[in-house]
């Protein structure tokens, strides 16, 4: 879980460097919608909580942030399923490719 913090916290840090801010919680209110991009579904959620739920713009761009975070966590957990699965793939190549040799050599002593 550590490594998964420290990534995320590393996305952040790239992607907010000509911000001059580090992490998600600190992009100011007015930036929210420039770091924090919805989409219309998603959108359409946050605005039936904010009324439903009574919540303050404040809180409204916390979630922002917060789910920000979560995508970025996610976004790290996608890229190492896809590292595992090229490793997967190059070890099966592999095993694959030694067993052709194999089989050539054992035809050969036929």
């Amino acid at each position: 879980m550590r490594k998964e913090v420290e990534r995320a916290r590393l996305i952040q840090k790239e992607r907010l460097k000509e911000s001059g801010i580090c992490y998600n919680s600190q992009i100011p209110p007015g930036e929210i919608s420039t770091y924090c991009k919805t989409s219309e579904e998603a959108e359409k959620m946050l605005q039936g909580a904010f009324e439903k739920l009574h919540l303050s713009g404040r809180a409204c761009n916390r979630i922002l942030r917060v789910a920000r975070t979560a995508a970025d966590q996610e976004k790290n957990r996608l890229k190492k399923k896809r590292s595992q699965k090229q490793s997967d793939i190059e070890v099966l190549t592999n095993i694959h490719g030694n067993r052709g040799i194999n089989d050539e050599r054992e035809h050969k002593n036929i």
